[in-house]
């Protein structure tokens, strides 16, 4: 994501992976703050108490955007190989400052108007989204209107979409996998 608001003309304010010990190097921290904007946090496998530090100094300034990406509990890294996902430090951030990010991940209603806009979606309740997510992907769905199918190739699985209670996570359609969808698609259309 970094690369991608640099390009958009963005500029960045970089810490180091480490930042030093003591009083000296949390004195440094809050040096430079007052040209940030806004704080994004997202996925960042680099994150240390530093960067967590900057962020909530500079968020305790109203005028300061906080904006999140994902929200993920966890996160896939392979087969059964998880990332603790970046919902835990938003969580910390959050507590520590008092304030909410704008969240444009998913499940966020923000992205959901972006996509309709960016795909010119006009009748959402006419799109098939397709996740392996309950709590992200089938909630996102829920709230932009869309059908939804469940796939249990990520984090979420067949008995845990068995269990939910929750009717924004419960999908319309299930299916093993994407590639069962692309069979489905060939059988209909008999190719």
């Amino acid at each position: 994501m970094k690369n991608e608001f640099k390009e958009a003309g963005f500029n960045l304010a970089e810490l180091p992976d480490y930042f030093g010990e003591g009083r000296g190097a949390i004195k440094r921290l809050m040096e430079g703050s007052e040209n940030i904007g806004a704080i994004i946090l997202d996925v960042d496998i680099n994150l240390n108490f530093a960067k967590m530090y900057k962020a909530a100094l500079c968020l305790k300034r109203s005028d300061v955007l906080f904006l999140a990406g994902a929200t993920d509990e966890k996160l896939l890294l392979g087969p059964n190989t998880f990332l603790i996902g970046p919902r835990y430090y938003l969580k910390i951030i959050e507590d520590f400052t008092g304030r909410e990010p704008l969240v444009f991940g998913k499940p966020s209603f923000h992205l959901g108007k972006y996509i309709s806009k960016k795909f010119n979606i006009i009748d959402a309740s006419r799109t098939l989204f397709v996740g392996d997510s309950l709590e992200t992907d089938m909630k996102f769905a829920s709230l932009c209107g869309y059908q939804k199918m469940f796939v249990s190739t990520g984090v979420t699985k067949l008995d845990d979409m068995l269990r939910c209670k929750d009717k924004q996570m419960i999908p319309d359609y299930y299916l093993n996998s994407l590639g069962d969808l692309s069979q489905l698609i060939k059988d209909k259309l008999n190719i």
